[in-house]
């Protein structure tokens, strides 16, 4: 599983949610396509053509220029190997993971560790690093409720709206499933530690993303897998609402994002029985993060084809003009965590009724990247329509 983070107005509260999407590259398209890059870097270069998209083998061959190499030089080559996964057009989600794991081990206190990761991957390095963290520390040792929760995500990102600065907090939820063993609700009450409600909804949504994730690579509830046995796996088969029917507090609106990837994965709900589901729930915030998911679990399907009115289609399935347009939100949001020029040509070329709504919160998507007024210009710059280049530039 892969994925990537966005940030989305939340209709009441008005806060902030960042979250991550869920995809796989086919092995086949990364290992042609990496192996046909220009690189520059020969470390990485000499790990592509050993490993080809297989992590667990690039991170072998880290460990070993660990050992040869001036710390400098590995940590360019982390940076440059993601660069290049993420160039090539690969769900780079899982690798970065990895390499954010790398990072706080080779560096080995967190502070340092986070003012190394990028956003590169969909931020899923800072998730990464947060993982690392956590599991050293229970490993070392401590009770997963002795595990203090770190102040370091506070002086990641230019102010507390921005990407990265949700990105860290978002990693905290990684953490904490892996200290817990997987006990969500166990880790939604740590979450409700923290102190301001994006903190919180981070943490809520690094949680329910890592449920998914680790039903997903535990066998999908084989009871003969071993590695199911020793998870608390947060899925019910009869019960499609699960484990979102069970939580409370705001933290019940936050589930709903990956919701959606049970019920397509899962119980291969069709998109026009997701947008029952979500447009049935009394609770209007968790229908509209509901309808978020949507778009962001079917845009990686059209991510290679570039099929931007194809995609636009599935989310005209929704019901009524607002369940359309929060669909056409999602999946612009996610492709943009991805690749923010991605997500412009996806404005650009969905339908005309959608045009407006996507490039006004492509704006407000931007604006939490930390990039300088020339760099904002460069991403809207393929837009040829004026009003629509100030809607992507609008908060310059």
């Amino acid at each position: 599983s892969v994925g990537f983070l966005y940030d989305q107005q939340r209709e009441i509260s008005g806060e902030k949610i960042t979250t991550s999407f869920l995809a796989q590259t086919p092995r086949a398209y990364m290992e042609t396509t990496l192996l046909e890059m220009k690189i520059d870097n020969p470390h990485v270069k000499e790990i592509i053509d050993s490993c080809g998209s297989n992590d667990y083998c690039a991170l072998e061959k880290l460990t070993i220029l660990a050992q040869e190499e001036e710390q400098q030089t590995v940590l360019a080559t982390v940076q440059d190997y993601l660069t290049s996964v993420h160039s090539a057009g690969i769900f780079c989600h899982r690798q970065g993971h990895h390499m954010g794991e790398f990072l706080y081990g080779i560096i080995g206190n967190l502070p340092d560790a986070l003012a190394e990761a990028t956003l590169t991957c969909g931020g899923s390095q800072v998730h990464g690093v947060l993982e690392n963290y956590f599991t050293s520390e229970v490993f070392f040792g401590k009770e997963p409720d002795d595990v203090l929760m770190p102040g370091a995500c506070k002086k990641i990102g230019e102010g507390s709206h921005s990407l990265i600065n949700f990105d860290c907090n978002h990693g905290l939820g990684h953490g904490l499933m892996e200290a817990y063993d997987y006990d969500l609700f166990a880790v939604l009450d740590r979450c409700a530690e923290l102190v301001t409600a994006r903190e919180q909804q981070g943490c809520n949504t690094g949680a329910f993303m890592a449920n998914v994730i680790e039903y997903r690579e535990s066998g999908r509830g084989n009871q003969e897998d071993d590695h199911y046995e020793t998870k608390n796996l947060n899925f019910d088969e009869n019960d499609p609402n699960y484990p979102c029917s069970k939580v409370v507090g705001t933290a019940y609106e936050d589930c709903w994002l990956y919701q959606t990837a049970f019920l397509f994965k899962e119980f291969r709900y069709s998109p026009e029985e997701i947008f029952e589901v979500c447009e049935n729930l009394a609770n209007k915030s968790a229908e509209r993060i509901c309808l978020i998911g949507i778009g962001r679990e079917i845009s990686s399907g059209f991510w290679k084809t570039e099929d931007w009115e194809g995609l636009s289609a599935v989310c005209a399935k929704g019901t009524n003009s607002k369940s359309q347009e929060t669909c056409i939100i999602g999946s612009m949001l996610g492709i943009g965590d991805m690749k923010t020029s991605k997500a412009v040509k996806f404005c650009k070329g969905t339908f005309d009724k959608y045009k407006e709504t996507c490039f006004l919160q492509l704006g407000g998507f931007i604006s939490r990247l930390d990039l300088s007024e020339a760099q904002i210009k460069k991403e809207c710059s393929i837009i040829e329509n004026d009003e629509m280049f100030e809607l992507c530039t609008r908060n310059i």
